[in-house]
């Protein structure tokens, strides 16, 4: 920059973590990762997981983007990848897969999804009407299966064998259950008159 420019905003290195296992994937797409995720060859992992919290995006924007390509120096793509995952879970807000293949079952719970020249094998599920009614996806992007709203005890597969994802009393009353799981997170305010005798109950995301 020369003596004439001038940087009204932060000037600040935007670190993006380059995704190449399944342990690292994981950990991007926790609460306690990052916004954008960007892999850097094709990955295969054989348990389901949530994308999970909420992130802004170096511009301030909330969003969370998985970019299943690499590119250049002019922003030019150079690969094009393939993340293949029995069931992922989308619970951050203004999240987008981007430039690839996904191999698998998407759940939505959260709003203003997006696929941008991606294309899904499988199918696209949708936990809330909100979820369904903001999804969004370009011309090149494409879903060979189902798009459609299914009812939460359908909709939240375990994570892991382990987790139950809830939105609807119904849910939560099947997995505080004794065919249920241990550990119940909730994606939305619930009122319920009923008692809970034990487990683990998670009301945050």
């Amino acid at each position: 920059m020369d003596a004439k420019s001038k940087v009204t905003g932060k000037q600040e290195l935007v670190t993006i973590p380059m995704v190449s296992t399944a342990s690292d994937f994981e950990k991007a797409i926790s609460s306690k990762g990052t916004w954008i995720i960007a892999l850097t060859k094709n990955l295969s992992i054989d348990k389901n997981l949530v994308v999970n919290g909420e992130y802004k995006s170096d511009k301030n924007i909330v969003e969370r983007k998985i970019a299943l390509y690499s590119q250049n120096k002019a922003n030019k793509i150079t690969a094009r990848f393939t993340l293949a995952i029995p069931k992922l879970i989308i619970d951050s807000p203004q999240t987008s897969i981007e430039h690839g293949i996904f191999k698998g079952d998407i759940y939505v719970t959260s709003k203003n999804f997006q696929l941008i020249d991606t294309i899904v094998e499988g199918n696209v599920y949708f936990t809330t009407n909100e979820a369904k009614s903001t999804f969004k996806m370009d011309a090149k992007s494409k879903v060979t299966g189902k798009q459609e709203l299914i009812s939460s005890r359908k909709a939240t597969p375990n994570v892991g064998n382990t987790v139950s994802i809830v939105s609807t009393t119904a849910a939560f009353e099947e997995a505080i259950s004794s065919k249920g799981t241990w550990f119940i997170a909730i994606a939305k305010n619930l009122t319920s008159g009923k008692d809970i005798i034990e487990r683990k109950i998670d009301l945050y995301s």
